[in-house]
């Protein structure tokens, strides 16, 4: 972590903490497929994930498909891949 003290610039969040959440959010994502007859949705309840420049991040780092604001459209997805 030496090489990189140079380009801190004492954004805290942008530096340490963003990193750390968004490969703790890929990590998770990761364990939920792990076989092609496995499903899941990954549900990001911060409301900051639609509202901050940042967010975008988080909805990139796992978004490979459908993505929804609607909790109905959630329930649908899952109801119709346990049928």
């Amino acid at each position: 972590m030496l090489h990189h003290i140079k380009s801190y610039d004492g954004d805290w969040f942008g530096y340490y903490s963003l990193p750390a959440s968004l490969i703790a959010v890929k990590q998770g994502a990761g364990r939920l497929i792990r076989s092609e007859d496995d499903f899941g949705a990954v549900v990001l309840l911060d409301t900051r994930v639609n509202t901050k420049g940042y967010g975008r991040k988080f909805r990139d780092a796992v978004l490979h498909g459908y993505s929804s604001s609607d909790i109905e459209d959630i329930s649908y997805f899952l109801k119709d891949q346990v049928q």
